[in-house]
């Protein structure tokens, strides 16, 4: 068995993926650059999914759930219990969501406190899944198994997440003999499947995730050790906590106020120029929401005029060049670029740094003339001057 402290780093449990016997019960791991996200251990039977859920960020939680199968293979109920490890007793409180399935409608009962239970309208052949971004790889690979025994080469879907409202739609497309794909928000998340609709690995490289999901033998992982471990971290502040948190820059320089709004991603020991920021493509220049930029004064930003406003930052990287785009659109998600509603491009002077930046990082450093942006990350600083203009 492998013991705790072997199991700190998540690269031993990469290295066990090789060890999956094939056996009823299926374990993953979900990676987010070398840290470990989440681990799902589950087992499928004729007439019901049972598995245990650990997910990382914001705080430790372990989901205990049962799925029950109709005799046509259909999820007609599923029981989620999630709990907080007592190594952390200020991670939220134990909570209790069961979702029922009757014709048309689906009853979400949900205790904490007291219990409450809301009815939903749901198209039929709607599925219950456990609450989670990714899908959880049990149910995901349901409905993987669906498709292949469908034989389609689109196979769409409608699913509810526990303790939600609202029915959510997808499908799963057929790509190779052994790749499936799924939508995230307008990317495809990838599946390796074998010829049964079993889930071999899951990549989230083309989406704002950036996870990579993978088998691993579930003899080696012992499950409540794990939580307890990552739970007494989170009680120290040494948790994951949240991915990309939100960072907010306030600044003065040449009778201008500046603020900064954006979220910070860490390196987590991934390649990040050329690699987790691709070259020639566009950034948000920074996570999740776009960034964005206020200054109370016109500017000139390198050689470009910028009137006294709020915008979105966005930039662009090559192995040789940097560029600052400033957008007039504001209050958008970091996927939602315009390019017809740029301002101005800006060319961004680059340096090395003497200390790698762990955590993406936008800085103004003030001067008499109004300021300096500055961008750092990895091992590389980029900047651009900004002066009132009077």
């Amino acid at each position: 068995m492998i013991t705790k402290r072997t199991l700190l780093g998540a690269a031993a449990i990469v290295m066990a993926a090789a060890c999956s016997n094939g056996s009823q019960q299926q374990a993953y791991v979900e990676l987010l650059g070398t840290d470990t996200l989440s681990i799902e251990v589950y087992t499928r039977s004729h007439d019901r999914i049972e598995g245990r859920l650990l997910t990382r960020s914001p705080v430790t939680r372990v989901a205990d759930y049962v799925a029950e199968l109709s005799p046509d293979g259909v999820i007609d109920r599923l029981e989620v219990r999630y709990a907080t490890p007592s190594e952390n007793p200020t991670g939220p409180p134990a909570e209790v969501v069961v979702v029922t399935l009757d014709g048309d409608t689906a009853f979400v009962e949900r205790t904490r406190d007291g219990t409450d239970t809301i009815a939903v309208p749901v198209p039929a052949g709607t599925v219950p899944v456990v609450s989670r971004l990714p899908m959880p790889v049990a149910f995901l690979e349901f409905f993987v198994r669906r498709a292949v025994t469908a034989g389609a080469d689109e196979y769409p879907f409608s699913y509810l997440a526990a303790g939600r409202s609202r029915v959510s739609r997808n499908a799963i497309t057929r790509r190779s003999a052994d790749t499936v794909t799924m939508d995230f928000f307008g990317s495809p998340i990838y599946v390796a499947v074998d010829g049964e609709g079993r889930v071999l690995g899951v990549s989230g490289r083309a989406t704002t995730l950036k996870v990579e999901i993978r088998p691993v033998d579930a003899g080696t992982l012992d499950f409540d050790v794990l939580a307890a471990d990552f739970a007494e971290r989170d009680a120290r502040g040494a948790g994951i906590g949240v991915a990309s948190p939100p960072d907010t820059v306030l600044a003065s320089g040449g009778g201008a106020t500046f603020e900064i709004y954006y979220s910070q991603p860490a390196k987590r020991g991934r390649l990040i120029w050329g690699g987790l920021v691709p070259y020639d493509t566009i950034w948000r220049t920074g996570a999740n929401a776009a960034t964005q930029f206020v200054t109370s004064r016109n500017l000139r930003i390198g050689d470009a005029r910028v009137p006294a406003g709020a915008y979105s930052l966005w930039t662009t990287f090559s192995a040789e060049a940097a560029t600052l785009i400033i957008n007039e659109q504001t209050g958008q998600w970091g996927t939602a670029y315009d390019a017809s509603r740029d301002l101005v491009h800006v060319p961004m002077s680059r340096a090395p740094l003497s200390d790698v930046a762990e955590r993406f990082t936008i800085s103004i450093e003030e001067t008499p003339e109004g300021g300096v942006l500055k961008l750092a990350w990895d091992d590389t600083e980029f900047s651009v001057p900004m002066r009132v203009i009077r």
